[in-house]
């Protein structure tokens, strides 16, 4: 059912990703959702959190490689590319917007959208201070790496959607990687 509202949002858009598609796409009624998830709001949360607990092993699990500061921004970059370059990053966040949007969305939904972000941003402030060590990030410093990082990342995924048939280069997405890391690495060095 969770890949279902997935899939249904990512080819008609949230509001036209109907409780009836969904159901009829995932192959059961719009009652067995409800007996499962009580509404569409909760069917959607329950979706963005499979994929924040799935996101949330990822960073805990991974391991930053490199010998030098660039390498360990562009790992690092390579991780977050792994979750934002991804067509299903556009279906959560459609989600997200809607729902932290939506006045009449429950205070509980709001409050668990919030924590799962919590939980992913403490995960992440960890993987950029490891990337960058000895270096000592600050809450700048963080934001300006992880927003060139994701960019990179958002470029590649927007560019595959809005242009299918313009052809992609075999590993453009890492040497992009590569190069926005050499520059945040340039940028942090020269403070030293």
């Amino acid at each position: 059912m969770v890949q279902a509202a997935i899939e249904t949002i990512l080819e008609r858009g949230y509001y036209r990703a109907s409780s009836n598609e969904i159901a009829r796409r995932a192959g059961v009624t719009w009652g067995v959702i409800q007996h499962h998830f009580k509404s569409r709001e909760r069917l959607m949360l329950a979706t963005l959190e499979s994929e924040a607990e799935a996101y949330e092993r990822r960073i805990a699990e991974v391991e930053i490689t490199g010998d030098t500061l660039a390498e360990r921004l562009a790992s690092l970059g390579m991780i977050v590319a792994d979750h934002y370059a991804r067509e299903r990053y556009l279906a959560d966040l459609q989600i997200v917007l809607n729902l932290m949007h939506d006045p009449d969305t429950e205070r509980a939904t709001v409050a668990a959208l919030e924590a799962a972000q919590e939980r992913i941003s403490t995960g992440l402030t960890r993987l950029l201070d490891e990337a960058a060590a000895p270096i000592e990030l600050t809450a700048d410093d963080r934001r300006l790496i992880f927003a060139g990082l994701r960019g990179v990342a958002l470029h590649e995924l927007l560019g595959r959607i809005n242009y299918p048939r313009v052809p992609v280069e075999p590993n453009q997405l890492e040497q992009t990687m590569r190069a926005m890391a050499d520059s945040l690495a340039a940028t942090l060095r020269s403070r030293e």
